[in-house]
This record gives C-alpha cells, structure tokens and sequence, in this order.
C-alpha cells in the first residue's frame, strides 16, 4: 500500500509521509535573532511561490533551508547554549535514545551542538510531530530542573526533511561533520554530541 502523505503547517509548510527517513533540526528557544529568523523564512517562502508547487522544487528548497538555518545557528554569538553543558547533553541523549527503545522511531545518528540538535531516523509509530512533543517535552523538563529555570526550553517549531536513498550518506556526513565545521573539534568522533548507529559506518 502506498504511504499516505499528510500535511500541516505553523511557519513554513511541512509534508510528512509515513513509514521515511527523516532529517529533523531543532534549536534551544531564541537560539536566533527574530530578525534572521524572519529573513530565513521570507526568503524560503518567496522561492517557494515562485516553484509553482513543484515537488521536486520543495524538496531542494527544504534543504537550501536547513543548510542555511545550520550556517546561522553555527555562527550565532548570541543566545543559550544549555545544549553544550554534559548534564543538559546527556538529558537529551537519553530522550533520544527513549524515542528508539519506545520503537517510536529507528535512530541512525545524531549531533548536539551547542544551540541545535540533528537528527536522522526512520519513524515507526506516532506522527513526527507528536515524536518532536515526547522529545522536546520530556527533556525540557528535565534539563530545566538542573538549569533552575522555567520557561520554553526549545524552540516550537522543528524543521524537517524527508530523506531519499541517495541522500541517506551525505546527509549521515553532514550531521557528524557539523562540530567539525563549526570548529569545535578536528575529528567527529571526538565531539561527545556525536552519535552513529553500531551497524553504520562513516564514509
């Protein structure tokens, strides 16, 4: 049976089939100026109306837009970088990992940085958003209480793309070599955010 395609939206259009692989960014809560955000997402937007709905066209624009939401959290010197402290990481693995050993979802890697997270995995049950709500809601709690804080721990939306089997290398590369580009380490093994699958290799 073919996979249904379900549709929803809050600031940017998300299309979300059943049963893919999915490349989902998430950031800490004003991790970015409004004003970048806001220029990211007129720009997308206005590139979008101009593709007449091409899915082809949806597709590059959605990775044209993760790229540049990553080159901006990257070089952003602004903003909480609760993500980067060990005790607040390791919250978030192990929500992470919860999401897997729920069979919410198939986890294939990971990297925390500082201000976001990447994430690729095939979702088994439970819509992505509602997966994104266990996610989010759970560790924000969490890191929360070691932080003594209150309030929005993650930003509200997450960004997502629907992976193709020749993207499925490149896009593992990308996550991994994230701290790397942004300078944090030299080599992706040795950014503790980082996470591969056992049964996965680095190419």
């Amino acid at each position: 049976m073919m996979a249904q395609e379900k549709f929803y939206r809050r600031n940017l259009p998300h299309f979300v089939p059943n049963d893919s692989v999915y490349f989902v960014t998430t950031r800490l809560t004003d991790s970015l100026p409004v004003a970048v955000v806001n220029q990211l997402i007129r720009n997308h937007i206005e590139l979008a109306e101009r593709g007449n709905g091409d899915p082809e066209v949806r597709r590059q624009l959605s990775k044209r837009y993760l790229v540049e939401l990553d080159k901006n959290l990257d070089a952003c010197k602004s903003g909480p970088v609760w993500l980067g402290e060990p005790a607040i990481r390791e919250i978030v693995k192990t929500e992470i990992l919860r999401l897997h050993q729920e069979e919410i979802i198939d986890l294939w890697c990971y990297s925390i940085m500082p201000n976001h997270v990447h994430l690729l995995f095939t979702l088994r049950s439970e819509e992505l958003s509602r997966a994104m709500q266990f996610l989010k809601g759970r560790s924000s709690i969490a890191a929360n209480r070691v932080l003594g804080r209150r309030g929005a721990f993650w930003q509200h939306e997450s960004y997502d793309h629907v992976v193709r089997s020749n993207e499925f290398e490149r896009i593992v590369r990308y996550i991994l070599l994230n701290p790397v580009k942004a300078g944090l380490v030299e080599n992706w093994p040795d950014w503790p955010g980082n996470y591969l699958r056992p049964d996965l290799t680095m190419l």
